[in-house]
């Protein structure tokens, strides 16, 4: 461990000591009374970590929070982490973990052919899936290497490995510029162990890591995932968290309907009072008061409607010759750093002027998320006597981002559908926390992972149990004939 302490901001010397310890929050170190420089509460904001097999040093800010004396002048010092780069973070957590359970995998390499065979294994990739992206295999592949390989900044992974065979695995990558999408757990088990649990409960402990961060430099300030209502696991953990914590501004949950949509080919015009525009800040402040009218959330904000207002807002202000601010920090940036497709627009369906609708058209590469929910439109209905045919018509006009006849579309709210008179046979839950979490409300999130654990580990061996008894009783009625 190297660090320099500041005094009157000159830096006064470097300081390098062995780590006694460490873990994903901090460490400690001992020092000779004669050469101490460290007290509690002592911040020291650069600090590098130097671990084995590292060819890198990690990077960080500390705080002294702890003193104890030891035989012969020295003295312990405990460290709290403060601050941390995401991927130095990453790479802490995937050696620290390493210890507890050498299977963890974060920053190493993946054998990409094991990783498919848990896709196909697990059925996360089921035969209707595979049909559609069959035609696609070598350009999917292509995508996850590019992911794997080079998306430090976009993405993140879980696999749980035995001798370069990948048995289970979980992953988030960025969807918007603060938010993150939870998504990919698929595992198979490898000699008895319930691999899927286990990634979660290390995904968990990371995911605790960052929500540690302070806000200056958390670059995921929303996780979220869609999962459907039926799912018994899904609806145990993240509803159950949504249930405990009882706080939409913390956790938030609405209801989508979701549906393919064929798509006519052909010109199609709207009546003259309606018009699609692009969405607006006007449009977004309707919008909030609508979506707080039931019940509010951070729908709005993880979709980053915000940052789609005001880019429209300058691109308003360009064509009338206002400057324009270039952001190469939007999401459409951080993909085209490693040459992937990533894309976020949002149009406001208008009557007279006044909005009706959000459409919201994202588009990416195919199997960035295997459900394809980042490579479609979503629909945001805050006036319900929208007519349905308008509605269809208008996602008609936008579509035009898609190489393909039919799309997939997630409408809200759900009871929209339900008063239009449309059937809509899938549900997804659009479950979203804020990683701004303090104390009791992050222990919510570690501790439900066990309680689900108990609950399912529990009820599976229970059922076991009685089709082991059952079979043995069957087999005792057969041999007695």
């Amino acid at each position: 461990m190297k660090w320099c302490p500041f005094f009157q901001g000159q830096v006064s010397l470097a300081v390098q000591n062995k780590v006694d310890d460490i873990s994903t929050s901090g460490f400690s170190v001992t020092v000779p009374d004669k050469e101490s420089l460290l007290i509690p509460g002592l911040i020291i904001s650069q600090m590098t970590l130097q671990l084995p097999g590292m060819l890198s040093n990690l990077s960080c800010a500390a705080q002294v929070i702890y003193r104890f004396k030891q035989k012969k002048d020295l003295t312990k010092y405990g460290f709290y982490i403060l601050d941390m780069p995401l991927h130095d973070q990453r790479r802490l957590f995937d050696a620290v973990s390493k210890v507890a359970d050498p299977h963890v995998n974060m920053t190493g390499k993946v054998n990409m052919d094991s990783l498919w065979e848990l896709f196909f294994d697990s059925g996360f990739i089921y035969p209707d899936k595979y049909g559609i992206i069959s035609p696609y295999t070598k350009a999917l592949k292509a995508t996850y290497r590019k992911l794997y390989e080079d998306g430090q900044d976009i993405f993140t992974h879980i696999t749980y490995q035995d001798q370069g065979q990948v048995y289970a695995h979980m992953s988030m990558v960025k969807a918007y510029e603060n938010s993150w999408i939870i998504h990919h757990l698929a595992a198979r088990p490898m000699r008895g162990v319930r691999t899927g649990l286990k990634t979660l409960i290390h995904f968990v402990n990371y995911i605790d890591c960052l929500y540690r961060l302070p806000v200056s430099s958390k670059k995921m300030r929303y996780n979220f995932c869609y999962y459907r209502p039926e799912n018994n696991f899904s609806d145990y953990y993240f509803g159950g968290i949504y249930r405990t914590l009882k706080r939409r501004e913390l956790c938030s949950m609405d209801l989508f309907g979701y549906m393919s949509m064929s798509i006519e080919s052909g010109t199609r015009r709207l009546p003259d009072d309606w018009s699609i525009e692009r969405f607006s800040k006007d449009d977004l402040i309707l919008m909030r008061d609508y979506y707080n009218g039931l019940g509010g959330g951070m729908m709005l904000d993880a979709f980053a409607l915000e940052s789609r207002a005001s880019e429209n807002d300058e691109l308003s202000g360009k064509i009338s010759g206002a400057p324009v601010n270039n952001n190469h920090n939007n999401i459409v940036s951080m993909y085209d750093k490693i040459g992937l497709k990533r894309e976020s627009k949002v149009f406001s369906i208008r009557q007279n002027g006044r909005i009706k609708a959000a459409l919201i058209v994202d588009g990416s590469d195919m199997g960035v998320n295997m459900p394809e929910l980042l490579n479609s439109i979503k629909v945001i209905v805050i006036d319900h006597t929208l007519p349905w045919s308008l509605l269809r018509d208008s996602i008609s006009i936008v579509d035009k981002a898609y190489d393909s006849s039919t799309i997939m579309v997630l409408i809200f709210p759900f009871n929209y559908l339900e008063q239009q008179g449309v059937e809509c046979k899938k549900k997804y839950n659009f479950w979203i926390i804020n990683t701004n979490l303090e104390g009791n409300d992050k222990d919510v999130v570690k501790e439900h992972v066990q309680i689900a654990k108990r609950k399912f580990i529990t009820e599976k061996f229970i059922k076991e149990l009685s089709m082991y008894r059952l079979k043995r009783l069957l087999a005792k009625i057969e041999n007695k004939k």
